[in-house]
């Protein structure tokens, strides 16, 4: 069986390395590194010195948020097959192996392998997976979209129809109906070799104690990746939140597609800062952390240490305190709370969180 994983965030690579060695342990495994974070590169030059997989592909990030000339650009080069960093797309595969079927890469490589009677699987990725509708982005550009599609159309036959299987850490928190095969992604726990071998693809070194850690606040682009608008402005959120956290010990975990110096400008202490090279998932499998509180607007990473590893944790969430309002979050919260007995609290607004956040250092 040959396989091809699409990845293009850290925490894609790390469910892949982890499925290579566990569910696809007999497979031919190729992976296909799409840039769109930061180190992509330089990830891809070590998963390929380390030699987990047979072939280790780095592609240039798609469709990025520049001018509409360079985009046509890019899907003119789709209808040629043509990908920056790959100079020859294999002439198959039995299956691809991705995380959701939005990138051209994936469209192109699952129509090759649909052509010939092979099957496109979609990994879990974070709550979305969970709930399909949690984060649909807004149409901003729509002539561009509607080209995008049509091209789309013209180089392959790529559908969720086309999916033969879903993998899951829980499919019991699936929400909604999921016509396709659900199945378990093996636990974390289950995979011995897997601390070592993600620890030397990404360099992994402990700088810091966690253990003493109260806080720890997840960045999330939901404003620059255009999934949702909120109220305020996002530095001056984020400069009233460290402020309130700072009655303990707290940690920001930026978003891989944060710059490293994203918050060099506000009188934040780099020392706070956790490496946006690092998968917040492969921080957690390396450290102490199971005390700690997790606070985002909405990220999934507040809910990883749960659905990854098992754990509980207090989770602060604050999309209602910037006013997004999200129904499906909602049920999936409910049904999140029920399964998995965790405690999670979400103030209405700054002095609800503030008060909360009192009453917990009276303790």
């Amino acid at each position: 069986m040959k396989n091809a994983f699409i990845c293009w965030t850290p925490y894609h690579i790390m469910v892949s390395v982890h499925m290579s060695q566990t569910m696809y342990k007999y497979y031919e495994n190729d992976i296909y590194i799409i840039s769109y974070f930061d180190n992509a590169s330089n990830l891809s030059a070590k998963i390929k010195e380390v030699g987990i997989f047979k072939d280790v592909y780095n592609v240039e990030g798609e469709l990025p948020k520049v001018g509409v000339i360079r985009k046509l650009k890019k899907l003119y080069n789709l209808l040629r097959r043509k990908f920056a960093g790959i100079d020859k797309i294999p002439a198959f595969y039995d299956q691809i192996s991705t995380f959701s079927l939005s990138p051209h890469l994936t469209r192109v490589l699952g129509g090759m392998v649909i052509e010939r009677g092979g099957k496109i699987v979609i990994l879990e990725e974070g709550l979305g997976s969970y709930n399909g509708n949690l984060f649909s982005e807004k149409k901003s550009d729509i002539l561009l979209e509607k080209v995008s599609k049509l091209f789309n159309r013209m180089i392959c036959s790529t559908g969720y129809r086309n999916i033969s299987k879903h993998y899951y850490f829980q499919p019991e928190l699936v929400i909604g109906i999921d016509n396709s095969c659900k199945l378990r992604i093996p636990s974390i726990s289950s995979n011995p070799r897997l601390k070592n071998v993600l620890n030397e693809i990404f360099e992994y070194k402990s700088e810091r104690k966690f253990s003493d850690i109260d806080f720890i606040l997840f960045d999330q682009p939901i404003v620059n990746d255009g999934i949702v608008e909120i109220n305020v402005d996002e530095d001056t959120l984020t400069s009233a939140i460290i402020s309130e956290l700072s009655i303990g010990n707290y940690l920001i975990k930026l978003h891989p597609r944060d710059e490293s110096n994203k918050y060099a400008h506000l009188d934040i202490k780099s020392e706070s800062i956790i490496n946006s090279h690092y998968p917040w998932e492969l921080v957690y499998l390396n450290e102490n952390l199971e005390e700690t509180i997790l606070i985002s607007i909405m990220s999934s990473a507040s809910f990883s240490p749960n659905i990854v590893f098992n754990n509980v944790h207090k989770i602060i969430l604050l999309y209602k305190m910037v006013g997004i309002q999200n129904e499906d979050f909602e049920v999936f919260i409910k049904e999140f709370r029920q399964i998995t007995k965790s405690k999670i609290i979400m103030p209405e607004s700054f002095e609800e969180f503030q008060h909360w956040l009192s009453g917990y250092c009276a303790k």
